[in-house]
């Protein structure tokens, strides 16, 4: 179960991990109610301060609030991030209304996985090493084709285009 002792114990990992890249998981069930918010919010800002030394984050949360705070609070600036993944629910997706998520600046992001997200990329974005992208849902076209064109090594694309007037496939 979720709860104080799992946060002190993070804290310690995080201190004694300093400098080095870390790899982060945080797979939290839906099924698990007895999660208070305010303990998930409290292990996300844990994080917030090391977010410099992602290499792998994987985020899978219960609520939109949840993700919301993470993806604020800690993905503006990732160097060494390579992949990327962020799930919310079934329960809570949407086709029609997903999940705003800005693509941090990660120079060496490899993989971007999002369900129930609606990806915009920051001004510095830069897609040179993305080998893979998978959205669940439809993204807007300038975004998908800057992806296109500016990732010389792309593998792995899915993904669907919005319906924009302004840009014809």
């Amino acid at each position: 179960t979720f709860g104080r002792g799992i946060l002190q114990g993070t804290s310690t990992w995080l201190q004694r991990s300093s400098p080095l890249p870390i790899d982060v998981r945080i797979h939290i069930d839906a099924t698990e109610s007895e999660v208070e918010t305010g303990l998930i919010v409290e292990m996300l800002d844990l994080f917030k301060v090391h977010a410099r030394r992602f290499r792998r984050l994987s985020l899978h949360l219960p609520s939109r609030e949840m993700l919301s705070h993470a993806s604020t609070s800690f993905l503006s600036d990732a160097p060494l991030l390579e992949d990327l993944e962020l799930c919310l629910p079934s329960s809570e997706t949407s086709w029609r209304k997903p999940q705003l998520f800005v693509i941090p600046f990660a120079p060496k992001l490899k993989a971007l996985y999002c369900i129930g997200w609606k990806a915009f990329c920051s001004p510095n974005a830069t897609f040179s090493n993305l080998r893979e992208i998978r959205f669940d849902h439809y993204i807007p076209q300038p975004l998908a084709w800057e992806m296109l064109a500016n990732g010389p090594n792309l593998e792995i694309v899915q993904m669907g285009l919005e319906n924009d007037a302004r840009f014809d496939v």
